[in-house]
C-alpha cells in the first residue's frame, strides 16, 4: 500500500512482510515471483513504525532509470495489470508468514521482543500484547510497552494504550529521547482517537521538538489543526512542509483542508499538483473529482473517480466518492451500488456509512438511517455530523433522550459545531425552553455568521418571548443571508414575517 508514511520519508511502498536487519536492497516479491519493488528501511530499533517495512516501488524504479544510468533493455518489464491472489494463494501467504516460532520461557527479553513485532506484523495483535508483556518483564521496558501500546491501539483500547505509551515514554534512557521521538505521535495519535485534541497537540508538539526533520509528524500536527477547524494554521503547516519537501502527499493534505475551508478552486490546484508529481496517487483523484463535482464540472468528476478505481480498483474512497457524485445526479441504484462496494472494502469506513445514511433518510427510511449513521459513530466516535444528523432522526422518531444525548456528545467532541447548536435549540424551543433555544442559537450564529436559518430560528423563539424588535432585527438578516444563498423559501416565508412584525410594532406604537 502507499501513505503518507511512506511518501514522506521517501519511499512509495509499504508491507507487512516479515523483514530483518541486512535485507535493504533485496527484491519485494509478488506472489507469482516478480519484483514490485526494493527493501529500503527494516524493522529495527530505529523503526518509525513497528510492523511495516517501507520499500521503493517497481513504478518509481522505472521511473528513474536514466538518472540511474540503467539500460532498460536489462530489464525484462511487465506491463499486466496486478491479479488479485487466489484464495489457495492467500492461505499460501498466511501459513507462510504466520509460522513464528515461540521463544522458550529461558529466553531473554529481547527475543520476546522480536516475537512480539512479529505477531503484530501478521496481526495477531491479542497475542502480541502477551509476548509484549513477556518482553516487559524480562527487561525490554521501554520497547515492550511501545509495542504493547500499538497493538492495544489496533484492537481500539485506547485507554489502555495510552497507558502503555505513557509508560515507554516514562522508561525511555536518560539522553535517548531524540531516538524515541515518534513514541510521541504514538501517544498523539491515541489521544486523537480519545477526541483528546488539545492533549494531542501537545504531544505531537514533543515529537516535533525532538525531531524537526520527520514531516510526518509536522503533517500530523497539521491534521490535528485540521480537525479543530482550525484551516489557516493547518495550511500554513503544509505551506512550509512543501517549501522544504514537496512531495505529492503534502499537496493532496493542503487539498483536503482547503477543501473544508471551502476553497475548492485553490483544492483543485493542489492535487493537480499532487497528481503531476504521482500519477498514480489514486486518492487525488477521488478528492479532486469532489471538488470538480461541486463546483459543476460533473463529467471531469467522474473522470476522476473512474481513474481512481482504475489505478486502485480497492480505494473504497473512490467507491465512495463516486457513489456520492451518483445520488446526487440521480443515479440512486448507482449510488448504493458504489457504497456497498466501498463498505465491502473497508466495513469500518465510516464516510461511507454517513453518506449511504443521508441517502437513506432522504428516501424516508429513517431507521435504516439511523442504523448507517450507528455504525458511522462505531468506527468514528470522533464523528461530530453522524451524531448531530442521528440526533435529527432521533428526535423524529420521538426518541428525545436520543436526540439531545446525540447533541451533546456532538458539541462535547467540537464545542464549534454550529449545526448541533442549531439543532439543539430547535429542540429546547419544541419543549418551550424559549431562553435555552435562543442561547444555542446564537452559539450556532457566532460559529457560522452566515446561518441564516439560525438567524430565522432564533427570531421566531424571540417573538414567541415577546421580543418583537429582537426578532425584526433577526428576519431581516434572514432575509439578506437568504437572499444571497440563494435560499428562496426561506426568504420569502421571511419577508412575509417582516411585514407581519412591522405591522404589529406600528400599532403598538400607535397604541402607546
Amino acid at each position: 500500500v502507499q501513505d503518507n508514511q511512506s511518501f514522506s520519508n521517501g519511499y512509495d511502498l509499504i508491507y507487512n512482510n516479515i523483514s530483518y536487519g541486512g535485507m535493504s536492497g533485496g527484491p519485494v516479491l509478488d506472489t507469482a515471483g516478480n519484483v514490485i519493488g526494493f527493501h529500503g528501511k527494516a524493522e529495527g530499533d530505529n523503526s518509525i513504525m513497528l510492523g511495516r517495512s517501507l520499500g521503493i516501488s517497481i513504478q518509481t524504479f522505472t521511473g528513474l532509470l536514466s538518472q540511474l544510468q540503467v539500460r532498460p533493455q536489462l530489464l525484462k518489464l511487465s506491463k499486466s495489470n496486478l491479479t488479485k491472489p487466489s484464495l489457495e494463494e492467500k492461505k499460501t501467504v498466511v501459513a507462510a508468514v504466520s509460522n513464528i516460532t515461540k521463544p522458550t520461557e529461558e529466553r531473554d527479553g529481547r527475543e520476546w521482543l522480536e516475537y512480539g513485532n512479529q505477531l503484530y506484523r501478521t496481526l495477531e495483535f491479542n497475542k502480541s500484547v502477551k509476548a509484549f508483556d513477556k518482553a516487559i518483564i524480562k527487561g525490554e521496558k521501554t520497547k515492550g510497552n511501545y509495542g504493547k501500546a500499538l497493538s492495544l491501539y489496533n484492537l481500539e483500547k485506547l485507554e489502555l494504550a495510552n497507558k502503555s505509551i505513557t509508560e515507554a515514554i516514562r522508561t525511555v534512557p536518560k539522553g535517548e529521547e531524540a531516538r524515541y521521538y515518534y513514541f510521541w505521535k504514538v501517544k498523539s495519535l491515541i489521544l486523537r482517537d480519545l477526541g483528546k485534541y488539545d492533549e494531542s497537540l501537545i504531544a505531537i508538539d514533543n515529537a516535533i521538538k525532538l525531531n524537526k526533520n520527520d514531516f510526518t509528524i509536522i503533517s500530523e500536527k497539521a491534521s490535528l489543526l485540521h480537525l479543530k477547524r482550525q484551516f489557516a494554521k493547518a495550511i500554513k503547516i503544509y505551506d512550509e512542509i512543501i517549501k522544504r519537501n514537496p512531495e505529492a502527499y503534502a499537496y493532496s493534505n493542503r487539498g483536503v483542508v482547503k477543501t473544508d475551508s471551502g476553497d475548492k478552486k485553490s483544492a483543485i490546484l493542489d492535487y493537480n499538483q499532487a497528481i503531476k508529481l504521482n500519477p498514480n496517487y489514486a486518492t487525488a483523484y477521488s478528492n479532486r473529482g469532489i471538488n470538480k463535482f461541486e463546483l459543476g464540472d460533473k463529467i471531469g468528476a467522474m473522470a476522476d473517480f473512474n481513474q481512481a478505481i482504475k489505478i486502485d480498483p480497492e480505494s473504497e474512497i473512490a467507491y465512495s466518492n463516486r457513489g456520492l457524485a451518483k445520488f446526487q445526479s440521480g443515479d440512486k441504484a448507482g449510488a448504493f451500488a458504489d457504497t456497498n462496494k466501498a463498505l465491502e472494502l473497508n466495513p469500518k469506513f465510516a464516510n461511507a456509512y454517513y453518506n449511504r445514511g443521508g441517502w437513506k433518510y432522504s428516501l424516508k427510511d429513517q431507521q435504516g438511517a439511523v442504523i448507517d449513521y450507528s455504525q458511522a459513530i462505531k468506527y468514528n466516535p470522533n464523528y461530530v455530523k453522524a451524531y448531530s444528523k442521528r440526533g435529527l432522526i432521533n428526535y423524529q422518531l420521538g426518541n428525545k433522550s436520543g436526540a439531545i444525548a446525540d447533541y451533546n456528545q456532538a458539541l462535547k467532541i467540537d464545542p464549534q459545531f454550529a449545526e448541533a447548536y442549531y439543532r439543539r435549540g430547535n429542540y429546547k424551543f419544541d419543549l418551550e425552553d424559549k431562553q435555552g433555544a435562543i442561547s444555542d442559537f446564537t452559539q450556532a450564529i457566532k460559529y457560522n455568521p452566515k446561518y441564516d436559518i439560525a438567524y430565522s430560528s432564533r427570531g421566531q423563539a424571540k417573538y414567541k418571548s415577546g421580543d418583537k424588535q429582537g426578532a425584526l432585527n433577526d428576519f431581516i438578516q434572514t432575509a439578506e443571508l437568504s437572499q444571497q444563498q440563494g435560499h428562496t423559501a426561506l426568504y420569502q416565508s421571511t419577508i412575509n414575517m417582516i411585514d407581519i412584525l412591522k405591522a404589529e410594532l406600528k400599532a403598538e406604537q400607535g397604541s402607546k
